[in-house]
C-alpha cells in the first residue's frame, strides 16, 4: 500500500482506538443490559418516552451494535455517533447529585466515538478496503 511511517502509526493508533473503546464500551455497559435480554426481564431508564423496550433497543443498537461495526472499521464516521450520543444523553439525565467519577466515565466511553467521527478508521479497517477496492476496480 505504501504509507510512510507517519501515516501507519496513525492508522495503528486508530485501530486501537477503535478496538479498546468499542471493547470497553460493550463490556462496560451493553453486556449488562444485552443479559436482561436472555433473562427475559428488561429494566431500563425511559429518559426520552418512549417506553422502556424502545430505549433499551435504542441502547442496544448504539452501545453493541455500532460499537461492533466501529471496531471492524465499518461505516466509521456514522456508526460512532449513536454510541457518542447515547454516553452523553445519559449524562445529561443524570441527576444533579451525581458524583463526577460517574460523569466521567460516561465520558470517557463517548470520547473514541467522537474522535473517530472525525477521523475515520484509518487505514486498517473495512471502510480502507472498501475504498482500496473501488479505487481499483475504476481503472
Amino acid at each position: 500500500m505504501g504509507l510512510r511511517l507517519e501515516e501507519r502509526q496513525l492508522s495503528f493508533g486508530l485501530l486501537l482506538l477503535r478496538l479498546v473503546g468499542g471493547a470497553l464500551l460493550i463490556y462496560g455497559r451493553a453486556w449488562e443490559n444485552l443479559q436482561m435480554l436472555w433473562t427475559g426481564h428488561i429494566v431500563f431508564p425511559d429518559p426520552l418516552g418512549i417506553g422502556t423496550q424502545m430505549s433499551w433497543a435504542g441502547a442496544m443498537l448504539a452501545e453493541f451494535v455500532c460499537a461492533i461495526f466501529v471496531m471492524l472499521g465499518m461505516f466509521t464516521k456514522t456508526m460512532a455517533v449513536p454510541p457518542m450520543l447515547a454516553m452523553l444523553l445519559i449524562e445529561a439525565v443524570l441527576p444533579v447529585g451525581t458524583s463526577w467519577s460517574q460523569r466521567a466515565t460516561l465520558f470517557q466511553y463517548a470520547l473514541p466515538f467522537l474522535v473517530l467521527t472525525f477521523t475515520g478508521a484509518g487505514d486498517y479497517s473495512v471502510d480502507a478496503r472498501i475504498l482500496s477496492f473501488r479505487s481499483r476496480s475504476r481503472y
